[in-house]
């Protein structure tokens, strides 16, 4: 069993449909158990509570983070960073959906912080992203614009893709702010990203508050780039 479960996890997440993807999460870990790989099935049960509380299920969500919990508190922290920025990003969005902003905030902070200090910048971009939903105002266009900045000097191509829906999704709030040339210049950079990267292009945007409906976007509002 891979010990950097990243990019296995993400390639069995389907976009619209979080019950399918929980059911491959969950085949996944008996052998993760069998074989002890405590920070691989940490990975596996953050992303379990992630498709439980996209069904709106947060209580069995809070069920398996308690068991991730559980698992971080008996492993080595050294091995368990990436882990752990998961569970803190999972436990923050359940905190979120279920209404405690500002314990969902504390959650994205620090799973912010300690994805940039073990460099999984992908996981440092969600964390920013999911503290700009979280937030209001200014604050939360300065986290989507730390994001996006981080998104665009990511090394490897699992953070390059938060570029263009980022891009999006500030598009749509400049252009509820009534700054619709940069929101034009960064609709236009988006279709950009997109066609390079041979994604998908979304026609037009619709938008609920600041939650964009580019084709990443998830049903309680947050994006889920892979």
């Amino acid at each position: 069993m891979p010990t950097n479960t990243t990019p296995e996890l993400t390639e069995l997440w389907k976009h619209d449909d979080p019950a399918a993807s929980q059911n491959s999460f969950m085949e996944l870990m008996p052998a993760a158990e069998a074989a002890a790989d405590n920070a691989y099935t940490v990975g596996l049960l953050s992303q379990i509570a992630r498709a439980q509380g996209l069904q709106r299920n947060y209580e069995a969500a809070n069920a398996s983070l308690d068991r991730a919990k559980k698992l971080l508190d008996s492993g080595e922290p050294q091995l368990m960073q990436a882990a752990l920025v998961s569970y803190l990003l999972e436990r923050g969005r359940i905190y979120r959906a279920s209404g405690y902003e500002d314990r969902a905030e504390d959650y994205f902070l620090e799973a912010y912080e300690m994805a940039l200090d073990c460099s999984e910048t992908a996981m440092a971009i969600d964390a920013a992203h999911m503290l700009g939903l979280t937030l209001t105002g200014n604050e939360s266009t300065d986290w989507f614009e730390r994001a996006l900045k981080h998104s665009g000097t990511g090394l490897n191509a699992q953070a390059r893709r938060w570029e263009a829906p980022l891009c999006e999704l500030l598009g749509r709030i400049h252009a509820e702010d009534g700054r619709e040339e940069d929101a034009r210049r960064l609709f236009g950079e988006a279709a950009q990203l997109r066609h390079s990267l041979g994604l998908a292009v979304g026609g037009e945007l619709k938008c609920s508050g600041v939650a964009c409906a580019c084709p990443e976007s998830l049903t309680d509002g947050s994006l889920l780039v892979l």
